[in-house]
């Protein structure tokens, strides 16, 4: 966030302390200015006249300022004592880091789960044709809408790896979501023809002749059972939004349309998606970005 109207510098470079001044707690009109950089979480004195700052942003994350008596610099740094050479706003640092840290949360009741495992959704995903490596029972399991084709679902299932080693169950459901050619149908009717630990790997990490050896001519009801999986993912997309995960930001500006009697844009189908059951939270999410390890982190641990 940009502060408007007031003069400001902001220095990321390290602050020397000398001296301890008098403090004189911030004015309302700096209050309200921090106030736009973040959520303001921690404020108090701190060496040489300054008032340290821990401002959350927009993405969760804290961050330290400091700002002067004066009210017109902005600092953004690791302060030392001039004198012991002692790096003194580490604390600072390390209480907000603590900050960022999500509170425990305990698992949902009973009853949020059984309403959860009961979602529209994620029991239509139940039904769906596809490979499920690990042990879980259809509940915890993690489904996973992918396209063969899809370099970003490779690089999910890669990254999966230590995940279901871990112990992890995951469905992966195939479906034709870049386009609808031929050689798409072929190999993913392959897939569902002979779901196996083969054939998920030379999907992902065959050479072109392993690739081309899964392939089939689908017949009607595969072709109808990959019909039906598209249709699963476009449901989530465009009926049930609620369930997928977004910035916040972007739900809020959705939700503002909304308000003011239009229609937002419809969701992009994209995969990789994950569609599971939050343990923590009681509810149902399809999240994306599945080929990054935070995302999947987040899923699995």
């Amino acid at each position: 966030m940009l502060l408007n109207n007031f003069t400001k510098i902001v220095a990321s470079c390290a602050i020397s302390i000398i001296t301890i001044s008098t403090y004189a707690a911030p004015s309302q009109d700096l209050t309200s200015k921090m106030q736009k950089m973040g959520k303001v979480k921690e404020v108090k004195p701190f060496s040489g006249g300054l008032t340290s700052w821990i401002l959350e942003a927009p993405n969760g994350k804290n961050a330290v300022f400091f700002t002067t008596s004066d009210e017109k610099v902005i600092l953004h740094g690791t302060a030392w004592d001039s004198a012991t050479k002692k790096n003194i706003s580490e604390p600072l640092k390390l209480t907000a880091k603590k900050m960022n840290a999500p509170a425990q949360q305990p698992t949902a009741s009973v009853g949020n789960l059984a309403s959860a495992y009961n979602h529209p959704v994620f029991k239509a995903v139940k039904t769906l044709s596809g490979f499920k490596e690990g042990k879980a029972n259809d509940n915890i399991t993690v489904y996973i809408i992918y396209d063969p084709r899809c370099k970003y679902c490779h690089e999910t299932f890669n990254l999966s790896r230590s995940y279901v080693k871990s112990g992890a169950t995951i469905k992966w459901i195939p479906a034709l979501v870049l386009n609808q050619s031929e050689n798409g149908k072929q190999l993913a009717a392959g897939i569902l023809r002979k779901p196996s630990e083969d054939t998920i790997n030379k999907t992902f990490n065959g050479t072109d002749e392993e690739i081309n050896s899964i392939k089939v001519i689908p017949t009607p009801q595969e072709l109808a059972e990959l019909d039906k999986h598209l249709g699963a993912l476009q449901s989530i997309f465009f009926y049930h939004e609620d369930i997928v995960a977004m910035p916040k930001e972007d739900r809020e500006q959705r939700e503002a349309i909304r308000s003011a009697g239009q229609k937002p844009q419809p969701l992009t189908a994209g995969v990789p998606v994950a569609i599971f059951v939050n343990k923590k939270t009681g509810k149902v999410e399809a999240r994306r970005g599945t080929s990054e390890t935070a995302t999947l982190d987040y899923i699995f641990k």
